[in-house]
């Protein structure tokens, strides 16, 4: 029989979580990511730790849910969530590759800081600047779905998921596929430039990929999206809140199918 936990209980214990966080999480932050401040990556810890406490309390409450089991690997650069979640995708179905093999394959647009005219690389070809850069001092940003879409097939079969909506990337996830999503870590300001071929790239410089591994409730209307993040690892984060983040990024999405390419077919 479970007994039910008490209001005091849960209380000291997530205040013990809080405390355990707070003086550990400065040895969490890689030294050169710089898509938020220190003090915003301690808040987004504290939050998805105690999210993900509530969450295991809910559990014993029976709180309807899914989730793919996952593995976690924390990037291993300030830049590379888009990578790192890739690299988690390919070890769920089966395939162990370090993040360095995977950025030897990855297309870079350019590996060179924004230059002096103003011009730069474009996302949708391939990463921009360095791995461990920052779009605040224009030295780095990161990489949208086309090249990881890419990078993906070298693998597995793999699609985009063209103007999907969180029922269609839902239902891949329950059919064992797990969704690479670009979302934000923070709402700045859009930052813009041109390419050397005059195309205007505005972006987020919060920009975040996770992967979408579950959900809490109704999948047809969820109470929870449940991801797996590059930095905070297995995270709960709100329909709505999901939803508006991953719109302002285009609602792009990447499935990772299980089947192999047939030049990775023995």
């Amino acid at each position: 029989m479970i007994k039910k936990i008490s209001d005091k209980t849960l209380l000291a214990s997530t205040g013990i979580v809080f405390l355990a966080i707070f003086l550990f999480v400065s040895l969490q932050k890689h030294p050169n990511y710089h898509k938020t401040s220190r003090f915003e990556h301690l808040a987004h810890t504290l939050f998805y730790s105690t999210v993900n406490h509530l969450a295991l309390v809910g559990s014993f409450q029976g709180e309807a849910s899914f989730s793919l089991s996952m593995p976690y690997f924390r990037q291993e650069n300030g830049l590379t969530c888009e990578v790192a979640a890739l690299r988690t995708v390919l070890s769920y179905r089966g395939t162990n590759v370090s993040e360095a093999e995977l950025l030897d394959k990855l297309a870079f647009d350019t590996r060179e800081p924004m230059s002096s005219d103003g011009t730069w690389g474009d996302p949708e070809d391939g990463f921009i600047g360095s791995v461990n850069g920052s779009i605040f001092n224009r030295t780095g940003f990161g990489v949208y779905e086309k090249p990881i879409l890419n990078l993906a097939l070298e693998y597995y079969n793999a699609a985009i998921l063209e103007d999907a909506d969180l029922t269609e990337v839902l239902n891949e996830v329950l059919s064992g596929n797990p969704v690479i999503v670009w979302g934000l870590l923070s709402r700045r300001a859009s930052v813009s430039w041109q390419t050397k071929d005059g195309k205007v790239v505005s972006v987020r410089p919060g920009e975040h990929a996770r992967v979408v591994i579950g959900f809490t409730g109704d999948p047809l209307n969820p109470k929870e999206i449940i991801l797996m993040d590059p930095i905070y690892g297995r995270i709960r984060m709100g329909k709505n809140k999901f939803i508006s983040d991953w719109e302002i990024m285009d609602n792009r999405a990447v499935v990772v199918y299980k089947d192999m390419t047939i030049s990775n077919q023995i």
